[in-house]
């Protein structure tokens, strides 16, 4: 009956409105009929386990569960849930107030149709993906997550016991649907990894319940469910079909999509994306969990492309497509378990030489995380950082003090983030030898070298960058010229050592940045 209806929807008929084009698109869970304007997607009657809408009433309610959900994110883009009577060869599609439910045999969601090209999945096949689009994605998710309720107490959600049983049925639908020998190998090593690094990990879960980090986010976030609707970077079809999938850590929620531009090969937009995502938020802390969840979320998409060959039996080119998917999720799962190489590198420079735009520059190519003294002064203060403080402010803010507690805290944000893995790129002046001391006593207590980035230029060029930067809205530095006139005078010069692990870098001269890399990847990665 299904196959006749979805036919039947494919012909302008059923519609009350004009109809400029009739296009499929199926997945493995629904079918969505394009019509020009409106889109109407139906839930196919299917049973994974994880999910279940092979019932009539359970479609109808997860219908109604996606419309709601997903008005968090994308309440321009749903409109309603429709229920289609008549029969499979002439179906109607009708307001479900005004409809018995003896005469339903379908649901429907009706959304406002958006353009193909605008999915950031297509964004990055056109090679039409930017930077301004994934820092305005990192914004947005940022504050999807921090609008997002938090799971009660006294609820399961989050706990590691909920996240073990799906991970663990994972591999259980994997395993019965692979044969050869070095692909069961694979993933049974892959599993011994996920089960140990989970216990290791089982009290950081837990606190990070208690801590409020268990929300109700979106669930499936990655580039096929994201879009620009009225030139606004979108989120749309989030979980609605289990509770648990969604009610999640917000670095589960997070790591799905950094993990999606990472097996599309977009590196330094998932670098650029975790960035700016941990500067909006705050949460280094969830570092540590970071590979166990982007394995997590890789070994998911993996298993629906298994689920996905078994759609297309007849169809050998796409089941070839479809099994090097899988291949690439799980080779990309199973490089989360290796061991990484870490750094600490620390910029060096007076304001106005360049220091931000390098490190923004070295996080796109190194895959590093950037900690911003600017940022996290501000933060502690509870101050907005990118707003400028008033004069009584700003003499706390930059008092001897509160540079102390920034420095504190850049450190314990360095911990975080070598803990889970990555190395760290601190955007501070780290003018005065005891501010260098402090970020290289974190590199020794977890043996990882060190090294400085110490950004130089002529003082015409600091004079005239500042003055542009105070022209610009949204910078987080507030230091003037003055600020950095005074910083040449009484800044405590590299030496010793400090020399030795030492690279210039003229910033206005884009070559030295790329030696900077190069020496990086050759001694260091």
């Amino acid at each position: 009956m299904n196959s006749e209806l979805v036919q039947s929807l494919l012909k302008p008929t059923p519609y009350s409105h004009p109809c400029s084009t009739m296009e499929l698109i199926e997945t493995h869970i629904s079918w969505i009929i394009l019509t020009g304007d409106f889109a109407y997607k139906i839930k196919k009657p299917v049973n994974f386990g994880f999910l279940d809408f092979t019932s009539l009433s359970a479609r109808k309610q997860y219908c109604e569960a996606e419309l709601n959900l997903n008005s968090r994110s994308a309440p321009e883009l749903y409109i309603e849930v429709l229920a289609i009577t008549g029969d499979a060869a002439a179906p109607k599609l009708n307001a479900i107030t005004n409809i018995e439910q003896d005469g339903v045999i379908e649901y429907a969601i009706k959304m406002h149709q958006f353009k193909t090209e605008e999915l950031f999945s297509e964004l990055d096949a056109s090679r039409s993906l930017t930077f301004e689009h994934i820092d305005e994605l990192a914004d947005r998710v940022a504050t999807f997550h921090r609008a997002a309720p938090t799971a009660p107490e006294n609820s399961d959600f989050g706990s590691p016991e909920k996240l073990l049983m799906p991970a663990e049925q994972n591999f259980e639908q994997i395993r019965e649907r692979l044969s050869t020998r070095e692909h069961l190998e694979q993933l049974a090593h892959l599993e011994q990894w996920t089960l140990s690094t989970f216990a290791i990990l089982t009290d950081t879960m837990r606190q990070r319940k208690a801590n409020g980090y268990v929300r109700e986010c979106h669930g499936d976030l990655h580039l096929k469910n994201i879009t620009l609707f009225n030139n606004k970077v979108t989120l749309f079809d989030c979980i609605e079909f289990n509770d648990g999938f969604r009610w999640v850590d917000v670095m589960s929620d997070m790591a799905f999509l950094a993990m999606d531009l990472e097996e599309r090969g977009l590196h330094a937009y998932s670098n650029r994306f975790l960035n700016h995502y941990l500067e909006e938020t705050g949460d280094y802390e969830g570092l540590k969990l970071l590979p166990f969840y982007k394995a997590y979320r890789a070994i998911v998409r993996a298993k629906i492309s298994l689920f996905e060959m078994e759609d297309f039996r007849d169809q050998p080119d796409v089941i070839e497509i479809l099994w090097k998917k899988y291949q690439s999720y799980i080779d990309l799962a199973e490089s989360c378990s290796a061991l990484p190489n870490r750094f600490i590198l620390t910029m060096h420079g007076v304001a106005g030489t360049g220091k931000s735009t390098v490190a923004l520059r070295l996080v796109d190519k190194l895959g590093a995380v950037r900690i911003r003294s600017d940022v996290e002064r501000k933060r502690l203060f509870e101050f907005n950082p990118y707003k400028h403080p008033d004069r009584e402010l700003a003499s706390k803010l930059y008092s001897e003090e509160a540079t102390a507690l920034t420095y504190k805290k850049l450190a314990v944000l360095a911990t975080h983030i070598l803990n889970g893995g990555l190395s760290v790129i601190v955007d501070a002046t780290n003018l005065q030898k005891w501010q260098r001391d402090v970020l290289q006593d974190v590199a020794d207590e977890h043996g990882v070298p060190m090294v400085i980035a110490d950004c130089q230029a002529a003082v015409s060029v600091i004079q005239t960058w500042i003055q542009q930067r105070e022209n610009t809205k949204g910078d987080a530095s507030d230091a003037s010229f003055e600020v950095a006139s005074r910083q040449m005078k009484t800044q405590d010069k590299l030496e010793g050592d400090e020399l030795e692990k030492t690279f210039v870098i003229h910033s206005d001269i884009m070559e030295e940045t790329n030696e900077l890399v190069s020496e990086i990847r050759k001694h260091l990665l």
